[in-house]
């Protein structure tokens, strides 16, 4: 996916002084929008906060979605959340376009109405024509959690799947930590450059004679006996 359009950060002076008030370079601005604010001295003399736009305008496939500036910085562990809710000198990261929108591209309109969800209700509604999957891959790119808990749909199966490939991948990550990558270690101090490995169930039986003898190069193959191991690797995808 092509991320948001991300502005070029160029240095900026922050000049104070007791006698004058602090002025900070103004962000891009567009017709109707300003980005970017001056920092004023209050009546008790301290700095004041800069202000934010109420609602961010994003522009997906020719269309306008806006959002609430408040829903964006509830979530900031988000990707929308760590754009838009940081200080106003940090915020010129993201560059809107001359009427004010920042364009999102690579992903779809029916696909970010429900991203929109997550930040209004903490949930994400998936219609029945938007592909699990999609919304999937929306959820990594947007930073979005995509589990059981935030995910409605009527199509449980594609979703189930979803949450499989998930649990799948955190399970090979421990057989490989745990049974695979010692035998591969083991291989590779003999000073071996390759390492064949075999998988079986741990009550399996091979027995080789002289009218069935074992394939050439069977004896350098290493075996892991684990019936757990034998299954993942039977459905692996």
């Amino acid at each position: 996916m092509d991320e948001l359009e991300l502005a070029e950060s160029q240095p900026r002076s922050l000049s104070t002084s007791p006698h004058c008030d602090s002025d900070l370079r103004k962000l891009p601005t567009s017709p109707g929008r300003t980005l970017g604010t001056k920092s004023k001295r209050t009546s008790s003399g301290t700095m004041s906060h800069c202000s934010r736009p109420d609602k961010i305008n994003f522009l997906v496939e020719g269309s306008r979605v806006s959002i609430e500036t408040s829903l964006l910085a509830s979530q900031p562990d988000t990707m929308l959340g760590k754009m838009f809710s940081l200080s106003c000198v940090e915020s010129r990261l993201a560059r809107p376009n001359d009427d004010g929108d920042f364009k999102l591209n690579g992903i779809s309109l029916d696909v970010f109405r429900c991203a929109v969800d997550y930040y209004k209700s903490s949930v994400m509604y998936c219609p029945p024509h938007v592909s699990i999957r999609d919304l999937r891959e929306a959820c990594d790119y947007l930073l979005l959690p995509f589990n059981e808990n935030t995910v409605r749909c009527k199509d449980f199966c594609a979703l189930l799947h979803e949450l499989s490939n998930d649990g799948a991948k955190e399970l090979f990550e421990s057989y490989l930590s745990e049974q695979i990558l010692p035998v591969m270690v083991q291989c590779a101090k003999r000073g071996d450059r390759e390492c064949h490995i075999v998988f079986l169930c741990e009550d399996d039986i091979v027995e080789w004679d002289a009218e069935y003898p074992p394939p050439t190069g069977e004896e350098y193959h290493e075996v892991i006996r684990s019936t757990k191991l034998y299954r993942f690797f039977k459905y692996v995808e």
